[in-house]
């Protein structure tokens, strides 16, 4: 978890900024058959929204090197 977040920090969040996207809230799971899960609310305008920034993301080049 702690590498996770760390990712999270200092690459996704930066990223996702670059893209427009708006996170809401982090939460993790400390017990049960999802611990040590993470777990992020974002926010759209509208599901065209949600498409064009979330595809945006997935295909920028700056996540295929995080994820890589």
């Amino acid at each position: 978890m702690p590498v996770l977040l760390s990712r999270f920090e200092n690459h996704t969040l930066s990223i996702w900024a670059t893209h427009g996207t708006r996170h809401i809230r982090f939460r993790t799971t400390l017990v049960g058959e999802s611990a040590n899960r993470l777990t992020y609310v974002l926010a759209w305008e509208s599901l065209v929204d949600r498409e064009v920034k979330w595809t945006g993301f997935l295909n920028g080049p700056e996540w295929v090197w995080v994820i890589g």
